[in-house]
């Protein structure tokens, strides 16, 4: 559920504005005692105070006038009680909002496959066809987290779904890494085929190999049975990030696509690029280096597989966030055009706007049209206001020519002041039967009421294109943070057009990845059936509780079952709930908490059933 409440409140510090609140100590009176108080953290956006509270919870209060404020939180953390309220007034309650789309239906969503602290879909990419059964396959990255001083076990993952007619959300293959602290994950890339053997190959990058923290790119070659060893392994320089970013193209003109590998901290962070030609003669030796300078950090993000001036060779694309051309950390984004030979001194450049922008850290790609040159297409989620503020980000796209410029011809800005649009942002190749390619981008901050849900947004391509969003997928609930990432998926279903990704990997739970197909006249109705119903447990670790959403569309009874096992399997909590008799087509959500403050810290395997649908998690409940 979510409550949206009118707060009337006085901050023990009589200050004005939003440095009054950041320390002050709040209490909620309710017949006459006080509960354990929070303190605050705040700072000021327009006619918005941005809290965190401590415990950790953040959200958006507005109307400051008088300390009087609109407040929306998820009782999802709750955390309600320990908010220093004076007198609180329910205005509204609401569920928890039904994902929303407009141009996009939903074909694939997933979430984690393992019981783990993995940060599920913080890399995503089209695999191309990796068992050439005409299908195109997508490759998601996971990669360990550390999370209040512990570290998961887990050494990361990257996981291959094969495409089919009717793609399903069971892992097809699992490529694990080698250690947890390796970041194995944090980047994925379909190479196309590299090695000529008719399959399409991927590689996952692990930039902090701890062993000998030199960065490792992992490539795996396509096969009919494809399997979890790699089949080349790539290495860096010493503590330099190597494979923070991984792209492909053929930028020397043989026909066979040529593996791009940025690391951005090489040379105390001047950064640099790597070239290995694909084909029959590939091996681990790079074939083009290119040098960053300045401790711009060029590599921290890499593109490729456009062709910009039109020469028959692809280029490369790099980013350099660090660049301090045009501001401190303004950033910069490099073209370097391909040949053969390829030389190493870039073409056209783009600056970042302003100090901090740092454009360049989120990700640059280049857009393929077939009638026209291709374009390229970066973004920064910190424009205008730059690092440590709201910002509404921005996209920028540039025409290519021959010779390509530095002239921004499309920009889109973020609708509102923390929409941090350009959070990444991607090229897709065909969504539409037109001969140009499309712009897909998130923005986590999207919509501004409720803040949060987050949304990614796809722009078709056209010979003049405009800044009006063709199509668009909207979170959940608050926090969801929906387009954190986002990818081409290539054609996973077969219909001739690609389909496209989004991930929340960002968010505190839940992170889940979405596979969108583009239907430019709208979903048609579907016939559901029976129990088309999902459950889904949150968060993966919690102090007080853990919430169960059940949703869907009903045709049978409600009824279902939640059981709390611990490592032993011992039975600790039981919960039934009633019968609520038949559902309908009317989509229908509940949300449920199990209070587990009981507990003692540990592992807990939760185990929810509901008619024929069983589904069991892994949570761990701190202290």
């Amino acid at each position: 559920m979510m409550l949206k409440m009118r707060i009337f409140a006085t901050a023990q510090n009589d200050k004005k504005g939003a440095k009054s609140l950041r320390g002050t100590k709040w209490s909620l009176r309710k017949q006459g005692s006080n509960l354990t108080p929070s303190t605050v953290i705040a700072r000021r956006s327009r006619s918005n105070l941005i809290f965190t509270f401590l415990p950790r919870i953040s959200r958006i209060i507005s109307n400051i006038t008088n300390f009087k404020f609109n407040l929306i939180l998820p009782t999802a953390y709750c955390l309600l009680p320990t908010f220093l309220l004076s007198t609180c007034y329910l205005l509204l309650a609401t569920p928890l909002y039904a994902q929303q789309t407009y141009n996009l239906e939903i074909i694939f969503k997933t979430g984690c496959p393992l019981d783990s602290m993995e940060t599920f879909g913080i890399s995503l990419s089209s695999a191309g066809d990796v068992n050439n059964d005409g299908f195109e396959d997508i490759i998601i990255g996971s990669k360990t987290v550390v999370w209040a001083g512990a570290q998961d076990t887990s050494p990361g993952h990257a996981y291959i779904y094969l495409g089919s007619l009717t793609t399903d959300t069971i892992v097809d293959i699992s490529l694990p890494g080698e250690h947890p602290l390796d970041l194995f994950g944090y980047s994925v890339a379909g190479l196309g085929d590299i090695n000529c053997d008719s399959f399409d190959d991927v590689a996952v990058g692990a930039p902090n190999y701890s062993l000998d923290s030199c960065g490792r790119v992992y490539v795996y070659f396509g096969g009919d049975s494809m399997d979890s060893i790699p089949d080349l392994v790539l290495k860096g320089s010493f503590c330099a990030a190597f494979g923070c970013g991984i792209a492909s193209g053929d930028v020397n003109g043989d026909s066979w696509n040529d593996i791009i590998v940025g690391e951005y901290w090489w040379g105390n962070g001047n950064g640099r690029v790597y070239v290995y030609y694909g084909g029959p003669l590939l091996d681990t030796i790079p074939d083009v280096i290119i040098n960053g300078h300045n401790g711009e950090s060029m590599g921290i993000t890499v593109g490729s597989g456009g062709d910009v001036n039109s020469d028959g060779f692809e280029d490369i694309v790099a980013g350099a966030f660090n660049n301090d051309e045009a501001g401190t950390w303004a950033g910069k984004v490099y073209v370097f055009l391909g040949g053969n030979p390829m030389d190493t001194v870039p073409d056209c450049w783009l600056h970042g706007e302003g100090a901090t922008q740092s454009l360049g850290w989120f990700n640059v790609d280049a857009i393929r049209n077939i009638s026209f040159y291709d374009r390229t297409l970066t973004g920064t989620e910190l424009w205008p206001n730059g690092f440590m503020s709201v910002n509404n980000g921005k996209i920028y796209i540039l025409n290519g020519g021959s010779p390509p410029d530095t002239i921004v011809d499309v920009w889109m800005v973020g609708r509102d002041d923390s929409s941090f649009l350009g959070v990444w942002s991607t090229a897709v190749n065909k969504v539409n039967n037109d001969n140009y390619g499309e712009v897909l981008s998130g923005a986590p901050g999207d919509p501004p009421d409720p803040y949060g849900l987050g949304m990614g947004y796809l722009w078709a391509g056209a010979n003049l294109m405009d800044t009006i969003p063709d199509a668009w997928l909207k979170g959940r609930y608050y926090g969801d943070q929906v387009g954190c990432r986002v990818a081409s998926a290539g054609d996973v279903n077969g219909d001739s057009f690609d389909e496209v990704m989004f991930s929340n990997y960002a968010a505190d739970s839940n992170q889940t990845v979405w596979v969108c197909r583009y239907v430019p006249g709208g979903i048609q109705d579907t016939q559901y059936k029976i129990q088309d119903r999902r459950i889904e447990i949150f968060p993966t670790i919690c102090r007080d509780g853990f919430w169960i959403l059940d949703a869907g569309y009903w045709i049978t009874d409600r009824k279902l079952q939640i059981k709390v096992y611990d490592v032993l399997g011992k039975e600790v909590i039981f919960y039934e709930s009633k019968k609520e008799g038949a559902g309908s087509k009317k989509y229908k959500e509940k949300m449920m908490q199990i209070d587990t403050r009981s507990l003692p810290s540990g592992v807990y395997f939760i185990k929810v059933e509901a008619g024929d649908l069983s589904v069991i998690k892994k949570v761990v409940k701190v202290k």
